[in-house]
């Protein structure tokens, strides 16, 4: 038996149960609280799944290791929320910096403001053998979006 350690950093997590900017708009909301000016790093629920499965069937030469595990695709929240507004048929909204939402407030941002990276997720891709089904938000909001219009 090889001891292992893996360290899965895992992005945004949305999915089933999992979708506020979904459901927000969904909801009729026209302005969203906060900036929309930097990158949203996101995984679905199955692909962060999927990934620590790779992880546990791993049967490299490898002692483990760090990997960040996202779609790999970032995307501006502001074009997130504008493409979520056109596939909902619904306004698109607007961002006020002014406000703060108490999702934020428990997110308990860094001093320095919002983070605006780009995260790599290449190891993973190469060294685990893991690929996500749902490449980039587009994907996976698109099949949340099905599932929620035929439920």
């Amino acid at each position: 038996l090889v001891d292992r350690a893996f360290v899965l950093r895992l992005a945004g997590i949305y999915g089933p149960g999992r979708h506020y900017l979904i459901d927000s708009l969904r909801q009729g909301a026209t302005t969203l609280a906060g900036r929309g000016d930097y990158y949203l790093n996101l995984i679905h629920r199955d692909d962060a799944a999927r990934a620590v499965m790779s992880a546990l069937g791993y049967g490299g030469s490898e002692d483990g290791g760090t990997y960040n595990i996202a779609d790999g695709q970032p995307a501006e929240k502001v074009v997130i929320a504008e493409w979520t507004a056109k596939m909902l048929g619904v306004g698109l909204p607007v961002f006020d910096p002014e406000q703060v939402n108490e999702r934020a407030k428990r997110r308990a941002l860094n001093p320095g403001g919002i983070p605006h990276r780009r995260i790599c997720v290449d190891k993973a891709k190469v060294e685990l053998g893991w690929t996500p089904q749902y490449v980039n938000y587009e994907d996976g909001y698109g099949a949340i979006l099905k599932e929620l219009k035929s439920s």
